[in-house]
């Protein structure tokens, strides 16, 4: 299950972050909806449960999760992009923060909570930091479910194994052994190579048409790479079952 929702979700933030993905009634626009639709089912089927904790958990699917989500896609990719040696001016930054400004009311997140510059988006950040971002157990057992061992090809094992490595790079020794993610020196060291590699490929700027070759190329190899995951995973991107569920209750 895990392993089919991450690339489900993987192919909603494709369909939001191409180009057009979020003109009025493209796949990014609804199904930003849709997702925004299904945490409202969520929320008033978790709320109808007796054994529901909300003294513990809050409610479910709640606005502090959503803001954090947000900041996910926002601060962290960024962070993370820059991380493997891309670059960006103020200008691109802005407009990171502003673009999933818009996409965080889509999704539901109060027009108060959604930060409005990078700043902003590090100040909620450590506010958020004190609660939400330490690793527990289910955060162990979710990252074993994506990490775990599986019997697939050996490129989709490779790139698994190899984007494990980048995130115990990201996330550091400590949050890394919580989450039981491998210490692969070897592939470690390959990510800090593609990320050098990246650093001078970043120069493509200079050099005519070299930027729309490089997203050309990147769009390409995203989408491939997220449908070989959907096919292996079962991914269902058309909502049919979720459409016949609904039709059978």
């Amino acid at each position: 299950m895990a392993p089919r929702r991450l690339n489900e979700t993987a192919t909603w933030y494709i369909d939001v972050t191409s180009p057009g993905g979020l003109d009025r009634f493209s796949p990014g626009f609804t199904g930003t909806l849709r997702v925004r639709v299904m945490h409202a089912l969520v929320r008033a089927a978790m709320n109808q449960r007796d054994d529901w904790d909300f003294d513990g958990w809050d409610a479910p699917v709640n606005q502090v999760q959503l803001a954090g989500t947000l900041m996910l896609f926002s601060l962290a990719n960024l962070a993370g992009c820059q991380a493997m040696g891309m670059r960006f001016s103020d200008r691109e930054r802005d407009a990171v923060f502003h673009f999933w400004r818009y996409v965080g009311l889509l999704m539901g997140v109060h027009p108060e909570l959604v930060p409005t510059c990078e700043e902003d988006t590090w100040r909620l950040f450590w506010l958020e930091a004190d609660t939400e971002f330490e690793p527990d157990d289910d955060s162990f057992l979710l990252a074993q479910a994506l990490h775990g061992g599986r019997d697939e090809g050996w490129a989709t094992e490779l790139a698994r194994a190899y984007l494990s490595s980048y995130s115990r790079l990201i996330l550091g020794k400590s949050n890394a052994d919580r989450l039981g993610l491998p210490d692969n020196k070897p592939l470690q060291a390959a990510v800090l190579a593609t990320s050098v590699v990246n650093r001078v490929l970043d120069y493509r700027r200079v050099i005519p048409g070299m930027t729309w070759l490089s997203e050309e190329l990147g769009q390409r190899s995203r989408r491939g790479f997220i449908a070989r995951g959907l096919a292996e995973s079962g991914g269902d991107r058309t909502y049919g079952r979720h459409d016949s569920l609904t039709a059978a209750g």
